[in-house]
Order: C-alpha cells, then sequence, then structure tokens
C-alpha cells in the first residue's frame, strides 16, 4: 500500500519533495535527464549565475539525482534516474490533461496511472505533451 510505504519513508520523501519543489532545480533535472552538460551550458540554459547553478546542483546530488563526471578539467553533470523521468513524464502529463479540462481517469492518483491512459484521456494530448517536450530541446 503506497500509504505504508511513505508513512515509513516521510522524511526521506519530504527531503526528496523538496528538492524537487524549486522550479530551477526542476528545469536542470529535465535538462539533465536528456543531455550530459557542462555548468556553462545549464548556466546559459536558465540565465542564472554559477553559484547559484552549482548551488541547485550541489542539492539535486545531495539526494542522488546528479551524478558527476571529470574529464580533465572540465565537468559534467547528468541524470539517468529512471524512476525520476517516469515521475516527471506522468505529471508532465496530469498537467497537460488539467490544463485541457478533462479529467485525470479513474484508478489512483497520478502516480498510478500511466502516461498511456492519460494520453487517451484526452483526445490530441499526446501532440502537446510531445510537442512541450520537443520546444524545450530545440534550444539545444
Amino acid at each position: 500500500m503506497v500509504s505504508d510505504g511513505l508513512r515509513a519513508n516521510a522524511a526521506r520523501a519530504a527531503e526528496f519533495l523538496e528538492v524537487l519543489g524549486n522550479a530551477r532545480r526542476l528545469h536542470i533535472l529535465s535538462l539533465l535527464l536528456d543531455y550530459e552538460l557542462p555548468n556553462r551550458k545549464i548556466r546559459e540554459r536558465l540565465n542564472i549565475s554559477r553559484t547559484a547553478s552549482w548551488h541547485h546542483i550541489a542539492k539535486l546530488r545531495e539526494v542522488g539525482l546528479v551524478k558527476i563526471r571529470r574529464d580533465g578539467r572540465n565537468v559534467y553533470f547528468s541524470s539517468d534516474n529512471r524512476a525520476v523521468r517516469d515521475l516527471l513524464c506522468k505529471w508532465n502529463v496530469v498537467v497537460a490533461v488539467q490544463q485541457s479540462g478533462q479529467a485525470v481517469p479513474p484508478g489512483g492518483g497520478a502516480l498510478a496511472v500511466t502516461c498511456q491512459d492519460l494520453v487517451h484521456s484526452a483526445p490530441g494530448l499526446e501532440n502537446r505533451v510531445c510537442q512541450s517536450v520537443s520546444d524545450s530541446r530545440r534550444d539545444e
């Protein structure tokens, strides 16, 4: 049962959600789930200072969401956390469904619903979700 697992890990879940509760960290994470990037590219995409980018990356690393790779003097960041990728995919679809005015399909909370179920509940939604992902990648 979801509630049993959440009660057992409430402090860890709260820490994790607190880190994801920052828009800049979510943006950084979404970039790093798709690309391995140096800090400079992250700063350019978000238009933030070096200090701010390092702060957000450090927070993401503290909860195990970002990996670091050094190549000589260069430092690259990435994330390959499949669970977080799936969570963000589902969240993106849930938000798109709600914005479309459609009801989220029955069957539990957003995490119990597959992306396919959500997409089928709102005709044309898949194209809008895919387009938003494509738009965010086009700037690369």
